[in-house]
């Protein structure tokens, strides 16, 4: 509710602050019920994140003013719901459980899952080795 007022709000404060308050209740979602999230959920809400992270329209304005605040508040909170995203589906991540669903997938899925299986131990071994930098 808070997003979709926000783009109707022509005053500039009062539309950060909606936004921000928005971006709070992602989080607390994020925070809170992980377990019931859909890979499509984690991707919109990932992609939703990104994207106010990477807004440059959040770099301009002067610092230590109301609007400077309100973006920087904005750009960490998604940095937050992007952040307790990835460290579940770390944490969540099992090749026990790929293994074992990589064994009773059918022959044509079989081939799939494999690939997926190692394109996914090469970004795990890849986030090994960037943490170990």
């Amino acid at each position: 509710a808070y997003m979709s007022t926000a783009l109707t709000e022509d005053n500039q404060v009062r539309k950060l602050e909606l936004i921000e308050k928005s971006l709070i209740n992602f989080l607390d979602a994020v925070e809170n019920n992980l377990d019931s999230f859909t890979d499509k959920s984690y991707k919109s809400i990932k992609d939703m994140a990104q994207s106010f992270v990477e807004d440059k329209a959040f770099n301009s304005p002067k610092k230590g003013s109301k609007i400077f605040k309100l973006t920087l508040s904005i750009k960490n909170t998604a940095k937050a719901i992007l952040w307790e995203i990835d460290k579940y589906q770390r944490k969540s991540f099992s090749y026990r459980a790929l293994y074992e669903e990589a064994c009773a997938a059918s022959e044509e899925d079989e081939k799939e899952l494999i690939n997926l299986l190692r394109s996914w131990r090469e970004e795990y071994i890849n986030e090994l080795n960037k943490l170990n930098s």
